[in-house]
């Protein structure tokens, strides 16, 4: 066996060095053991045991290569483009998170439509239940303004075809005066089937926009001693007392005089026809410092309840502070005097009262002047001074 030069040896690997190292000085070592004569296994097995030392350094080579050919495999994977797979996989992930991500927005506002339509449905839910609530009031105040329009009619025609039978039946036999008497309360109901008529139309004129108004400057002493004459005769039956506040001097408002008139009978009618008999019912005006002209008209009956205040300005409605049945009219009162007040830029209200009784307060705008009568106005210009 040829022996191995120095620089051969210094040039192997590490691996292949010990293993030709191993494998010589197994050689070399079984060679002496039979040169020196031995017989029996131990030469033997000390030459296999040199020869599996080599064979252990071989193996251990052969992983280590193989690990190195393992990183270099993977260092190259990791630098080649990725595969068509490759490829199909990240853009079906891609694919499924955009897919996930459009649910959530659509479930999202699915969850927004829902929430909005439950609000509109609960919303218009709350607004049926309203408008039914109005119709059932509207019905109802529709039956009773029926019966009260019927019974409001029946009961002046009554009176006046009563009286006209009397007359015509006894006519020779009936007294001067009393003819007149029964004449004079014939009129008198066919006055009150007018001024029903009257309120009715004018209902209907404010409802459909054509009313027309014709606005001036009205003396307000005037037109409160025009309405105390034309209830004196109405106040006298149950001894009740008109009485106008002292005015200022020159006091007037800018509105239609024939409306003014209505305004004020109505709601002097109404003082009366809902206070004590005998009891006092005042007229009063004065200026407010803001443009305006307050006219106050107040009673000791027994007043409106404050809930109630704006109640009474509805038609039909009739306060509930008296036995409505033993009191005449159909509740369009009030409410046509506000709206009448209202077209001639003005209002209607009741107002707080520490002495008991109501008091309504009509504002209008004021004007310059106030016609040919500017002297003060006494108290006492009441119905009292027709029954003396």
């Amino acid at each position: 066996m040829r022996s191995i030069d120095r620089r051969e040896y210094s040039g192997m690997p590490a691996a292949t060095t010990l293993k030709t190292g191993l494998g010589s000085a197994a050689i070399a070592a079984a060679g002496a053991a039979a040169a020196a004569g031995g017989t029996g296994l131990w030469p033997g097995a000390a030459a296999l045991a040199l020869s599996g030392a080599g064979v252990w350094s071989w193996l251990a080579y052969c992983r280590r290569r193989a690990a190195r050919r393992c990183d270099a495999c993977a260092a190259q994977a990791k630098a080649a483009p990725p595969s068509n797979l490759h490829q199909r996989f990240e853009s079906m992930s891609r694919r499924f998170q955009e897919l996930l991500q459009e649910y959530g927005e659509q479930e999202r506002s699915l969850l927004r439509q829902r929430n909005q339509l439950a609000g509109a449905v609960r919303k218009r839910t709350a607004e049926l239940v309203q408008a039914n609530r109005r119709l059932e009031k509207l019905d109802r105040v529709k039956d009773e303004f029926v019966s009260l329009l019927a019974h409001e009619l029946r009961t002046p025609l009554t009176s006046v075809w009563s009286y006209v039978e009397l007359l015509l039946s006894y006519g020779d036999e009936i007294e001067a005066a009393q003819r007149r008497e029964f004449l004079e309360i014939a009129r008198g109901q066919v006055l009150r089937v007018t001024r029903l008529v009257n309120e009715l139309l004018d209902l209907s004129r404010l409802r459909s926009g054509k009313f027309q108004l014709q606005p001036a400057a009205q003396c307000v002493a005037e037109v409160m001693r025009e309405v105390v004459a034309s209830l004196r005769e109405v106040a006298a039956k149950d001894r009740h007392e008109l009485v106008i506040a002292p005015l200022e001097e020159g006091l007037a408002v800018f509105c239609d005089r024939d409306r003014l008139l209505q305004i004020l009978v109505n709601l002097v009618g109404n003082a009366i026809k809902y206070s004590p008999g005998g009891s006092r019912v005042t007229l009063h005006a004065a200026a407010d410092g803001a443009g305006r002209t307050l006219l106050t008209v107040s009673d000791n009956g027994p007043g409106i309840p404050h809930e109630e205040r704006e109640l009474v300005f509805e038609p039909f409605y009739r306060t509930r502070c008296a036995e409505p049945t033993k009191v005449e009219g159909t509740g369009l009162g009030l409410y046509l005097s506000r709206e009448l007040a209202r077209q001639m830029r003005g209002d209607l209200h009741v107002a707080d009262t520490d002495s008991g009784g109501a008091e309504l307060v009509l504002a209008l705008p004021a004007a310059a002047g106030g016609g040919p009568d500017r002297a003060p106005v006494a108290a006492h210009a009441a119905a009292g001074e027709g029954r003396s």
